[in-house]
Order: C-alpha cells, then structure tokens, then sequence
C-alpha cells in the first residue's frame, strides 16, 4: 500500500463470513489516516453497490495531493 493511499472497503458479509470486524478497525490503528467504510452489500459490493463505491473513490481522489 502506497503511503498516501489509505482507503478501504469492507463488505458486511466479508467480514462476517472471513474477517472480522476487529480485523477491519485494526487498518484504523495501523494506518491512523486511513478511512473505513462499511458497506451494506455482499462479497460482491463492487457489483451490488457500483454507485456508492464509485463515490467513495471519488472523494478518496479528489483529497490527494496533485
């Protein structure tokens, strides 16, 4: 991971069905800047929520320095 970019998703089923919750949060105690977003969709968020991901890199891209 590049040291600017500090942005994850976590699916809900992921985490229940591989990860856990506190696996997600421990991105949040390593990497201080970084930002989680739970997602209500399955471990395909990408196909069941393509509009609410596509806005959370939007914004992630915007913030980055140029």
């Amino acid at each position: 991971m590049c040291a600017r970019c500090r942005r994850t998703t976590w699916d809900r089923a992921t985490a229940i069905a591989h990860f856990t919750s506190a696996g997600a949060k421990a991105y949040l105690r390593d990497l201080p800047d970084a930002e989680l977003h739970w997602l209500d969709a399955g471990h395909f968020a990408v196909e069941e929520r393509p509009v609410e991901i596509a806005q959370h890199i939007t914004r992630f891209m915007e913030r980055l320095p140029r």
